[in-house]
């Protein structure tokens, strides 16, 4: 008995063990214990874009790191607040036709101790009540936008309808100014906090109305802190012109302006002198202020097997850019794929750098769960074309923004000189502190299989080795030598050229020959008559 007691001891001691030489995987998303944040809405209201709305405010909130599900109200569960213990409640309305206040998301709302934010119109009574401000109507009007903090302004669309809070207690936070085109209208604030409650009466994807609602947002959260913002040329691709790549890199290093590259790349034919072209002017950029963001590729049609192609798919091509010594700091993604469960772990682990951009227009899911991931550093993609209209029309280089997330301000990547002319001449002129990755407080760490990339201090580490990118220089280009087009006449001229010479010649002495012999029996007709 007791032989056979040391026997089971020793077998279940030994699996033990085995179980804890195994690797434990955990992604990005999972080391952070960030807050739980819902966010429920009534409708996407495609009819007038309004699920950019619901995009713009997911990637606002992960870039505060904040763990947001959302959710359609129709579709919530009941009891389901208090059950996943979060810590606030984001009530988004795109369509007040829905008319979803008689809900179970509305009793449990009205129960709910939390933060609370009400976005768009049609504010329920409990959400009024827990404001403790009254909401005034305001019809057939346009609107400035004004923000102090930044002396910006921006021209809002009409608006048919709008709820504001015309009064407000010295105890409530106001968020930008209201100003309305008729001089006997009333001023009035744009956002407003009032202990753990907060009002905004609707939101944009861009400009400066998004500017100045993720200050609220960010602030309701409890984060005070500004931003520099990133800028980052999209678009790159191994197919792009490697010429103005190589001068866009040298103009904004000349004209002291950091930078980042969202490009993607491929795992295929990475032995043809294209892609060795490519990596090329890709240290070329790490050599001369400038970071490289690996964009995830395009997935058509998902299937069962998705999430294993593409993991080895983006493994490879990060293998392939480490080999060529081009190390990414980060990963550049659409939003939709950091709310999938395919997608997530199979592109976005691999980095504590993501930047997230807007959803295309059309997007293909392989396993939607709508629970955001959260990593160390999370750069809310900016349209920088969204900015053109701050402060009555004007450019970016007419204010001095500030940003209350990390923030990536993107412009496309040029094609021609003229647009790259004008692009460098936008960013110098604006009146912006770029986020410089070199400066110290931005660091960037890519690991796939046993290779560990890391940035930081403007120098790159391989499996915390020191590396040196080697500086690349393009070859110099000569003009080529003019061609002359073969045919048959060249040919034949280029052979028979000095025959045919001497053939004309003989030809006319012949013939004046003839003339003179000719004229001279002539005149002797005349004379014998």
């Amino acid at each position: 008995m007791k032989k056979r007691f040391g026997a089971i001891l020793l077998l279940t001691l030994t699996f033990l063990g085995l179980l804890s030489s195994v690797p434990v995987t955990v992604s990005a998303s999972q080391v952070s214990h960030a807050p739980r944040v819902l966010l429920a809405y009534d409708s996407e209201n495609r009819a007038k874009s309004d699920q950019t709305k619901i995009d713009a405010v997911q990637r606002l909130l992960t870039s505060l790191n904040l763990e947001v599900h959302t959710i359609r109200i129709d579709q919530y569960h009941a009891g389901d607040i208090k059950r996943l213990h979060f810590k606030a409640v984001i009530t988004m309305v795109n369509w007040s036709q829905a008319k979803l206040t008689m809900s179970h998301f509305a009793h449990d709302r009205a129960a709910f101790t939390g933060l609370k934010l009400h976005i768009g119109p049609s504010m329920a009574t409990d959400e009024q009540q827990s404001l403790g401000l009254k909401l005034r109507p305001r019809y057939h009007q346009q609107y400035w936008l004004s923000d102090h903090t930044s002396s910006a302004r921006q021209l809002l669309s009409f608006s048919e309808s709008l709820a504001v809070t015309a009064q407000t207690p010295a105890t409530v936070t106001t968020f930008g100014t209201l100003v309305p085109q008729s001089q006997n209208a009333q001023k009035v604030p744009y956002g407003v906090i009032n202990g753990n409650s907060a009002y905004l009466p609707y939101l944009t994807p861009n400009g400066l109305s998004f500017v100045v609602a993720s200050r609220l947002i960010a602030r309701f959260f409890g984060h005070t802190s500004t931003y520099a913002p990133l800028l980052t040329i999209t678009d790159v691709t191994p197919f792009t012109n490697m010429d103005l790549l190589h001068k866009l890199a040298t103009d904004l290093e000349n004209n002291g302006i950091p930078f980042a590259i969202s490009t993607t790349s491929i795992s295929v034919n990475t032995d043809l002198p294209a892609y060795k072209r490519f990596t090329s002017e890709l240290q070329w950029v790490e050599n001369h202020g400038g970071v490289i963001f690996l964009r995830t590729p395009v997935v058509y049609y998902p299937k069962a097997s998705t999430q294993s192609e593409l993991t080895q798919l983006m493994q490879t091509q990060i293998r392939r850019f480490i080999a060529r010594q081009v190390f990414p700091v980060g990963m550049s993604v659409p939003n939709y794929w950091n709310q999938d469960l395919v997608y997530r772990p199979a592109a976005l682990s691999y980095s504590n750098n993501v930047i997230l951009t807007g959803n295309p227009s059309e997007t293909k899911n392989a396993d939607a769960d709508n629970t955001a991931g959260v990593y160390k550093r999370t750069f809310y993609g900016l349209k920088e074309q969204s900015l053109e209209t701050v402060h009555n029309g004007t450019n970016l280089a007419q204010t001095n923004l500030s940003f209350s997330s990390p923030t990536a301000i993107t412009m496309t990547m040029p094609d021609s000189q003229k647009d790259l002319t004008g692009l460098v001449k936008r960013v110098s002129a604006a009146k912006v502190s770029w986020l410089d990755p070199s400066a110290g407080k931005f660091s960037g760490t890519t690991t796939v299989a046993n290779q560990r990339a890391h940035y930081r201090n403007g120098n790159y580490y391989l499996n915390g080795q020191l590396t040196v990118v080697p500086t690349y220089n393009p070859p110099k280009q000569t003009k080529p030598t003019p061609v002359t087009p073969t045919g048959a006449l060249n040919t034949f001229f280029s052979v028979d050229g000095v025959f045919l010479f001497f053939f004309m010649i003989v030809s006319l002495i012949v013939l004046l020959a003839f003339y003179i012999v000719g004229r001279q029996v002539y005149w002797r007709m005349f004379k014998k008559k």
